[in-house]
């Protein structure tokens, strides 16, 4: 799990620089965090049997494209709610 972990702080670190990059370019970089999502790869191992699927991970990355030029969500946790 240690390692799941650090990888997941990298991955954090990298959006955070490369948004200082690319940023008077006008591009945005977010980050999506999901909770578990059911699919082979290991979707089968939540307790609560609360899953998402990979369409609402494609609904919440249409919603970071479609954002005015204005506005820049950097991170979005997306969790099941039901």
């Amino acid at each position: 799990m240690s390692a799941y972990c650090a990888s997941k702080f990298g991955l954090h670190g990298l959006m955070q620089s490369l948004a200082l990059e690319v940023g008077d370019d006008n591009i945005k970089v977010a980050i999506i965090n999901p909770g578990s999502i059911q699919t082979e790869f290991g979707g089968s191992r939540e307790r609560s049997g609360k899953m998402l699927s990979p369409e609402d991970v494609a609904q919440a990355v249409l919603y970071l494209l479609n954002q005015s030029p204005r506005a820049w969500t950097q991170e979005m946790n997306l969790w099941p709610f039901t």
